[in-house]
């Protein structure tokens, strides 16, 4: 391998304040513009992965969203809610998207997570 090759091959990409985890759609980076968070094409053990080390957990020691917070988003809430009434229970519990599952992850920070494409691409947690 001669020097420009082992140049070309160690040249940091040309957006290098992304990680190439994230997905962008504007060639500025993630604004509110994006479409998702996570690049499809990643690893679901990625991207829960690099969840897990993002979050930052509740500090009041909740074990649900309360109530006075379901009033501006009680679908959001309602799903979490009933997917943390199922790892309570000792069973498993799911959540449709990254966004419920970083919720989860607030409040039950050591929460297994297991992504199943078989099962319309469901997070579950237990």
């Amino acid at each position: 391998m001669n020097e420009t090759n082992k140049e070309i091959t160690t040249t940091t990409p040309p957006h290098f304040w992304i990680s190439d985890l994230l997905w962008r759609t504007t060639n500025t980076g993630i604004s509110q513009n994006v479409i998702s968070t996570y690049a499809p094409y990643k690893s679901k053990k990625s991207i829960i992965a690099h969840m897990r080390e993002n979050i930052t957990p509740y500090s009041d020691g909740r074990k649900y969203i309360p109530r006075k917070e379901r009033k501006y988003n009680p679908y959001f809430t309602d799903i979490i809610n009933d997917c943390m009434k199922d790892v309570w229970k000792g069973d498993k519990g799911f959540v449709f998207n990254e966004n419920q599952l970083k919720e989860v992850m607030k409040i039950f920070p050591s929460v297994d997570v297991e992504w199943s494409k078989y099962s319309g691409g469901y997070y579950y947690c237990k």
